[in-house]
């Protein structure tokens, strides 16, 4: 569960937009697969959002996830096209 999600803008030009996210995030491990121990963990996450043309908009992002007994860091992409005029569907 995520909890205390906060955005930062920190660059808007006419294609590109940059943010921060910092999220906490709320855990439960189970201890010998019996008790379970809720933890929290802070995780930030760099995104940089481009506007490729009128119809194609990238995102890039980074994450990094800090807990007590594991860190984890990754990336992910997205590529949103817009489709128009396609033959043969109808709205």
């Amino acid at each position: 569960m995520a909890r205390g999600i906060k955005t930062e803008v920190y660059l808007v030009t006419a294609d590109t937009l940059r943010s921060r996210t910092d999220v906490d995030v709320e855990g439960i491990e189970h201890l010998f697969y019996l008790v379970p121990i809720k933890f929290h963990e802070q995780m930030v996450e760099d995104e940089v959002s481009k506007l490729v043309s009128p119809n194609m908009l990238t995102i890039h992002a980074r994450f990094v996830l800090t807990a007590p007994q594991q860190h984890m860091w990754g990336t992910w992409h997205a590529y949103f096209h817009r489709v128009v005029n396609v033959p043969g569907v109808t709205e």
